[in-house]
């Protein structure tokens, strides 16, 4: 009975697949688009869904279907499955929402026969893996900074004090009304305002938005009152779809300058007359409401540096960082002013650090360009911190038929940031090392507790030459092989694992996501929840040909520096 189940099974679903296999490839991203909308299917929809099973009889034999799957993927994703990963599957399996383990289900059963996946396949059931992911936050943090649907405007805010000033915005501590009424003595403020200094653009809303748009790339929600202001601006710029590691941008909109406490001396010049005599700034600009963080990596790892950071916290915070960049990379986007200070770090309740890149108000986001622009005059803006900026983008003369390729300059910007984040001096902030002079063979050596692998990746960051470093996608996925990968497989001593053998260790990986407790028992971050994340970033942009390709870079790194095995991970 199940081999007839299980070949009926096969043999329908083959069929379904080769009846919508053109029609997923094509809509991948607007589906993708449309999963993170939310937006409710309609009966029909639903109708049109329900009609290949009913058409082949196959509804009534849904249940054990399912079953039989969930087998087939128990025993892919680990040899001695346990007891307990068992029982939570079949629960989140027949009681709760079962579309992402479906997803995850179909990767196991057509993965018969070392059958590969095409990218574009494991890259949609990850999409739905990580959608499942998100739900796994703890509630304290949904409850305190969830927005709604609805744009926000100052009215539905209660700001706090300024945390932080820099030379173009402030940033106030920031709280929901309807979370942190101002009666309560006890409110917190789990949320960051930052509002924008306006001293040049007129005080109306396009004008301002127009001027400041690079800051909202991030952004989840954008309130402006004129239709089909938005859409004309994202026809021409990219819009940045939320990532882990990416600052968490709740909402936009333009208001009046408030008078708030401490604007008076901290930042009195960028106050409108009304609010002060001497001031300089516009009655109206943009605000930007984002998650609270606890610090800067800069001031993370000052406070570290007394009690020695452990290398893990060191290695994670490099991943999750390679991770930012990568994501960018895929949606066409250059920060191109990657510094500690723009870096923010979320602790954990055990200590463990969370990385996201923030202040994007210098960022490249140009649909029609891409990451390779056109520099015809001097007068076209390179990016923000010269110092950290990669050699071909200070070197670059003005031309004709010049261009600024920024496809990999925040890589090498990562590099730099790399020393500070293993405890040493960034190299490009002394007189003695510039971005614009110098050459590989002039690199100081890291830290000797930073394992070689990683030293030789920083390494192949730093070079001068674009086309010689790693593409953003396979050093990230170097990272993640380094701290999840079977050690086996870095060895040149044994084979090369195989295209089912990566797919198994894919499984698995998202299983751990999926079904292991990350909170502990006071439904806090604990150290998990970090890594699970960054396991989470991994697996939604998995795919095999990358994969294979920066182990490849990884063994060759191995036979190179002559390493013993209990060398590899050390």
């Amino acid at each position: 009975m199940i081999r007839f189940l299980s070949s009926r099974l096969l043999h329908h679903g083959r069929y379904l697949w080769r009846q919508n296999h053109r029609r997923i490839h094509t809509k991948i991203a607007e589906n993708t688009r449309k999963r993170r909308s939310k937006a409710p299917r309609t009966d029909q929809q639903v109708i049109r869904y329900q009609e290949p099973f009913q058409r082949y009889g196959f509804s009534r034999l849904v249940l054990h279907a399912r079953k039989l799957l969930l087998d087939n993927v128990v025993d892919k994703a680990s040899s001695n499955p346990p007891v307990d990963l068992r029982n939570q599957m079949v629960k989140k399996l027949f009681y709760s929402d079962s579309g992402p383990l479906v997803a995850f289900v179909g990767i196991a059963a057509t993965a018969e026969g070392a059958t590969l996946l095409k990218d574009a396949e494991l890259e949609e059931t990850c999409w739905k893996i990580r959608d499942t992911v998100e739900k796994l936050r703890p509630s304290w943090d949904e409850a305190e900074i969830s927005v709604g649907e609805n744009p926000i405007g100052l009215e539905d805010l209660e700001i706090g004090g300024p945390i932080a000033k820099g030379c173009s915005a402030v940033v106030h501590a920031a709280a929901l009304k309807k979370h942190a009424p101002a009666t309560d003595p006890n409110r917190s403020y789990p949320l960051a305002l930052k509002i924008m200094f306006n001293y040049d653009v007129q005080s109306n809303a396009l004008a301002i938005v127009k001027a400041m748009f690079r800051e909202t790339v991030p952004a989840k929600h954008r309130a402006l009152e004129v239709a089909g202001f938005w859409q004309h601006l994202a026809d021409q710029a990219t819009l940045l779809p939320p990532h882990p590691n990416v600052v968490s941008m709740l909402g936009v909109f333009c208001a009046q300058m408030p008078q708030l406490e401490g604007a008076r001396a901290l930042y009195p010049s960028a106050l409108p007359p009304r609010l002060h005599e001497s001031g300089f700034g516009r009655n109206m600009s943009l605000f930007l409401l984002m998650r609270r963080y606890h610090c800067s990596l800069v001031d993370f790892l000052s406070a570290q540096r007394e009690k020695k950071m452990s290398n893990r916290w060191a290695l994670l915070l490099f991943a999750q960082l390679l991770e930012a960049v990568a994501h960018l990379n895929r949606y066409g986007v250059a920060h191109r002013d990657l510094k500690s200070d723009n870096i923010l770090i979320d602790v954990g309740a055990d200590g463990t650090p969370g990385l996201v890149v923030a202040d994007f108000g210098c960022c490249l986001a140009d649909k029609r360009h891409g990451l390779r622009v056109p520099y015809p005059t001097a007068e076209v803006d390179k990016g923000g911190n010269t110092a950290l900026m990669a050699p071909e983008i200070i070197t670059q003369n003005p031309g004709t038929f010049a261009t600024l390729d920024y496809t990999k300059a925040d890589l090498w910007t990562s590099g730099t940031i790399a020393y500070e984040i293993f405890g040493t001096e960034n190299p490009f902030y002394g007189p003695h090392l510039k971005n614009f002079s110098y050459r590989d063979e002039d690199l100081p050596p890291m830290a000797e507790d930073v394992p070689v692998i990683v030293r030789k990746l920083v390494g192949n960051l730093l070079q001068r030459n674009p086309k010689k470093r790693l593409s953003a996608d396979v050093a990230a996925n170097a990272m993640q092989l380094f701290l999840w990968a079977p050690s086996g497989w870095l060895r040149p001593s044994s084979n090369a694992p195989t295209s089912a053998e990566i797919l198994q260790w894919l499984l698995c990986l998202t299983s751990k996501v999926l079904y292991e407790n990350a909170m502990d028992s006071r439904g806090q971050r604990s150290a998990q929840f970090t890594e699970y994340f960054l396991i989470s970033s991994f697996l939604v942009r998995a795919s095999l040909r990358r994969i294979e390709k920066a182990l490849l870079w990884i063994r060759r790194i191995v036979v190179e520096e002559h390493l013993e095995d209990d060398e590899i991970k050390v």
